[in-house]
């Protein structure tokens, strides 16, 4: 998180304070996980049983964002041991995410490299305060997922991750960055581009890889994770305009074509309706299945598109996209 003054952080805020952050409405309907209510408890124990955080109030900032009630909206077919382990994951990647995202840490691009080659498992691998999340996930996923949704999941977190690095270090020159490879990038950075995968193990579906990577798949994938990136920039903005950063579409669409920020928000959320259109209109595509893969592609546009409802409610609530209580603490 961001480590500005007090003095910064009141500026930063009152930028924020006018904008108005369009509704939008999805109506799908959503179930909760049934292990939530034992599973919260277990995973948020797990992510600070390993000193993630110095002091009570960063830990109380952690439980309050409520990461495993996200998990259980997003996944909620898992049995428990599963659920277990998405949500670990889930909150790990989105706690790592916040501290990676903040341009003021120094250190961010060398931890991002060491957590790459970690996974890669390349060279001298340095410890750090990450590492042995992963090495704990990594000694289960074998437990909950067939060889090739493990074998897809860590590509994608790598790919995940080298895309992270390059997009630091284009900010840390300040590099030019076109619109066109902004959205490019953030196709990669979203965490739905890795937890796409989550959705596989969720609903227990042995995809091979042929369907795994067919056109019809990427297809589903890519607009999926268009509306994702498009519903976190949009609820986001506030949080990342009051802690300093420019990374975000309504930062680009403000910047690049000189509107105001309310302008670039509802330029954002007009993309994301028309994104919702297109799901809609793909998963219409996709009825009355009529072979094995057909019913498979269909289970899995139909779990993917549970994630955008689910994101909507989360947004809503978490302490992580208010700014006034985002700026509380310096991580």
């Amino acid at each position: 998180m961001s480590s500005l003054s007090p003095r910064e952080k009141a500026g930063l805020l009152r930028i924020t304070e006018g904008l108005v952050i369009p509704r939008v409405r999805v109506p799908y309907p959503h179930r909760v996980n049934q292990h939530l209510k034992r599973i919260r408890d277990e995973s948020n124990a797990w992510v600070l049983s390993f000193g993630t955080y110095r002091n009570e109030s960063e830990r109380r900032l952690f439980t309050d964002m409520d990461l495993p009630y996200l998990s259980a909206m997003c996944w909620s077919h898992s049995p428990a041991d599963r659920f277990r382990l998405i949500t670990d994951i889930n909150s790990m990647m989105a706690i790592r995410d916040d501290e990676f995202d903040d341009e003021k840490n120094s250190a961010r691009e060398e931890l991002i490299a060491a957590e790459l080659a970690f996974l890669r498992q390349e060279g001298r691998r340095q410890e750090t305060k990450w590492t042995p999340l992963w090495r704990d996930i990594a000694e289960r996923l074998p437990a909950h997922m067939p060889p090739p949704v493990v074998d897809r999941f860590l590509w994608r977190v790598d790919q995940y991750l080298e895309t992270c690095l390059n997009v630091a270090e284009r900010l840390r020159e300040r590099r030019d960055y076109p619109m066109t490879e902004y959205i490019a990038d953030r196709r990669h950075t979203v965490g739905c581009y890795f937890v796409d995968v989550l959705a596989q193990a969720d609903l227990d579906l042995d995809m091979s890889d042929s369907l795994a990577t067919s056109d019809l798949v990427q297809e589903i994938e890519d607009v999926n994770n268009d509306c994702v990136w498009l519903l976190e920039d949009l609820y986001s903005c506030r949080k990342e305009l009051a802690s300093g950063r420019r990374d975000n579409i309504v930062s680009r669409i403000a910047e690049d074509t000189g509107c105001s920020l309310q302008e670039a928000v509802d330029r954002t959320a007009a993309m994301l309706r028309a994104g919702l259109r297109r799901f809609d209109q793909v998963l219409s595509d996709l009825e009355d299945p009529d072979t094995e893969d057909a019913r498979t592609v269909h289970a899995y546009a139909h779990g993917l598109r549970l994630v955008i409802p689910a994101c909507l409610e989360y947004l809503d609530q978490s302490a992580r996209y208010h700014p006034e209580r985002y700026l509380q603490v310096d991580l």
